[in-house]
């Protein structure tokens, strides 16, 4: 697999280099390579040269910053997707992104098809095919090489995340692209010698929503974007791009990073090992480091790799990671939580007609509840109301969870004894319309044979108070706004001077 150049390789080749050279299809990247590449946004003194042969460019300057792995994999892995790129034979992705940039590459030129993206945070990606697929590269590529290309794709997204009920998405580009300059390129990673890419990208987004039907038009965005890209036969990705701004100027550079060339770069994952603190830190870092010291936020530390880590209690600890080789060294820090396994525990409150409060009890910190009421009735809130419709024995249990682990605790006995609605008085006489409401319910009792002051009290599904005002009487509407109260379900009852429960149900706010 083309990761890198050995670095013995590099103190030989500036003795070698200063020859034009031409890229071919053996030099691009195949299913298996990996590339690692870096930014540097400081790199407004650049000096980007001129058009013609014999350049010399001494970008060993560059900076290291986050590290990004650029995997090539078979389209194959896109599971569904890869049936709309028919022909597709390489998928670009970026370790730890939810998009890949689908290839087909052919004898004379390497053709982008399109690219599948997870969008709105969607359980699966989305596939936007490029319509034609467009020219990315010539093949063979040499100085001189020249053309132009352009696609389109036109969408329609929706989601609920989404103000509108859908909206269009319409992307046209074209790529012009030049070889004007080759020479001999040093950056951190090594000498080369390169060819110079002039690569001038024209696009115009142009965004419609649909409201109720109507096609509404948004806006458009057109931009010109241009760009360097310096090409090596031992690198299958650009040795450097360098994107230049509204002046021409050099705005930021991506510029490829050898293993074994650079201070490695820390990072570290860790997972629990009991539900009480005992933690397996992993190092991750990048850039093959031979030393590392671990501080755990705790006033303990580590020489090791992968040390194993007892906390005694929990709480936040900020935890660093600084790793070293002979190029140097760099740290990382980050707050962690440490977490222990909770115990679930809960009360109930019998609040009549069926209507039952629960509170959670449960020790150490609680990230997910998950309650079963026994009645094939479900919640995830911490303080659910519950109304049941049928008398009986019912086992309610509840499942508390954190990183650190998980424990039920159920209830045997919840005995639930539920006056029929004929024995609630006004249970027929109360209507409740509408439900679900969204901006206002109305509760009209009519002329009922019930004296005396009556009270409407409203609660969430937490358990909380959200309306508690007098009832008017007499076939007047008590209307009730519910515009600002979030949706879900809500218990409502209708109560007499001393407490007891005339009617009561459920109101449902979307």
């Amino acid at each position: 697999m083309n990761r890198f150049l050995p670095f013995y390789l590099f103190l030989f080749l500036p003795f070698a280099l200063q020859a034009q050279i031409t890229i071919e299809a053996s030099d691009l990247p195949v299913v298996g390579d990996e590339w690692d590449t870096t930014g540097d946004g400081g790199v407004s003194d650049l000096d980007l040269g001129s058009t013609g042969g014999d350049q010399v460019w001494d970008f060993s300057g560059l900076q290291l910053n986050d590290v990004a792995t650029q995997s090539f994999i078979d389209p194959a892995l896109l599971f569904d997707n890869v049936g709309d790129f028919p022909g597709a034979d390489l998928a670009q992705t970026q370790l730890g992104s939810t998009r890949a940039d689908v290839f087909d590459v052919a004898d004379d030129a390497v053709y982008e098809m399109g690219l599948v993206v997870q969008l709105f945070d969607q359980p699966f990606l989305t596939s936007i095919p490029y319509v034609p697929p467009i020219k990315v590269r010539a093949l063979p590529t040499e100085m001189g090489t020249a053309f132009i290309d352009s696609f389109y794709f036109d969408i329609v997204l929706s989601d609920e995340s989404i103000a509108a009920d859908s909206i269009r998405l319409k992307h046209v580009e074209w790529r012009d692209s030049e070889i004007d300059a080759w020479g001999t390129m040093t950056t951190p990673s090594g000498t080369f010698d390169v060819l110079r890419e002039r690569l001038v990208v024209h696009t115009i987004d142009s965004v419609w929503s649909y409201v109720g039907g109507a096609e509404l038009f948004s806006n458009a965005n057109e931009v010109v974007k241009t760009s360097y890209n310096w090409l090596a036969k031992e690198v299958g990705i650009p040795v450097v791009s360098v994107s230049l701004d509204d002046a021409g100027q050099p705005q930021a550079a991506t510029w490829w990073v050898a293993e074994g060339v650079a201070p490695p770069v820390p990072v570290y994952s860790y997972e629990y090992l009991s539900g009480s603190g005992l933690l397996q830190f992993q190092d991750l870092s990048a850039f093959e480091p031979d030393s590392w010291l671990w501080e755990f936020g705790d006033n303990t530390s580590s020489f090791e790799q992968n040390p194993l880590h007892q906390y005694a209690a929990p709480g936040e600890y900020e935890v660093c990671l600084t790793v070293e080789n002979q190029f140097g060294s760099n740290t990382a820090c980050q707050t962690i939580y440490v977490f222990f396994a909770p115990e679930a525990d809960f009360s109930f409150e019998d609040q009549g007609g069926g209507v039952y409060a629960f509170t959670d009890l449960s020790t150490d910190t609680v990230t997910l509840w998950s309650w079963d009421f026994g009645d094939g009735e479900t919640s995830i809130e911490q303080n659910p109301v519950h109304v049941y419709t049928s008398s009986g024995d019912y086992v309610v249990c509840l499942t508390v969870s954190n990183p650190a682990g998980s424990d039920t605790y159920c209830y045997s006995s919840l005995q639930v004894i539920i006056t029929a609605v004929t024995e609630l008085p006004l249970q027929e006489a109360l209507k409740v319309y509408p439900n679900p409401a969204s901006t206002e319910v109305f509760f009209e009792l009519g002329e009922a044979a019930e004296t005396g002051g009556l009270f409407l009290q409203v609660e969430n599904a937490l358990g909380q108070e959200v309306y508690d005002e007098p009832f008017e009487r007499d076939g007047k509407s008590n209307a009730v706004v519910v515009s600002s109260w979030p949706p879900g379900m809500y218990v409502y009852r209708l109560s007499d001077e001393t407490g007891r429960p005339l009617a009561a149900g459920r109101l449902f706010v979307q």
